[in-house]
């Protein structure tokens, strides 16, 4: 109930982005729509801007719903997405050329993809957390080459694949076991 009329614990139940629009880029042409594959059913929503409005779904487990974006530029824009504790995937967010992305509440995420391959480059993304996360099996963020810190995924034992080329990340934590392969 809480999701569905934005109240409770829900308002606190969020993922933070800053996305861009840049006007170069090669291989990925930008997209700010977020699409959620959701954990299990439920009401997700999408916030662009802090005085924007909330976009709400009616999602299904594992069944992805799309969030379209405005119309416009969106320049260091804060973007937040809602019901984070209980989305699985937030599918590619390499369109939205991210400088900042906290998914820290986002405790059932099965993947992260927020670089790309090719020619792709993001340099606005500077700042990338994920926190504690026994679901986790992959991270993509090729291609960030102001990506500089240190990549703390010691608090996710099921990483299997972590996806790191053309980034400039000084080092990656990994649990104490896991199962990494890639």
């Amino acid at each position: 109930c809480d999701s569905r009329w934005n109240c409770g614990d829900y308002p606190s139940d969020f993922v933070s982005l800053r996305i861009y629009t840049p006007l170069e880029y090669s291989d990925v042409e930008p997209n700010a729509n977020i699409t959620i594959t959701p954990y299990t059913d439920g009401y997700f929503g999408v916030k662009y801007k802090a005085n924007g409005t909330l976009i709400q779904q009616r999602a299904y487990e594992n069944i992805p719903i799309l969030f379209r974006a405005p119309d416009e530029r969106f320049d260091d824009t804060e973007t937040a997405v809602y019901g984070a504790s209980r989305v699985s995937s937030f599918g590619d967010l390499s369109p939205l050329y991210c400088c900042t992305i906290d998914l820290s509440a986002a405790s059932n995420l099965v993947e992260i993809i927020v670089g790309a391959g090719g020619n792709y480059v993001n340099n606005n993304l500077k700042s990338f957390a994920v926190g504690a996360n026994n679901l986790l099996k992959k991270v993509d963020i090729r291609n960030c080459p102001s990506l500089t810190d240190a990549l703390d995924l010691s608090l996710c034992p099921s990483i299997e694949e972590i996806y790191a080329q053309g980034s400039s990340v000084s080092a990656v934590k990994l649990p104490k076991s896991g199962f990494v392969r890639k």
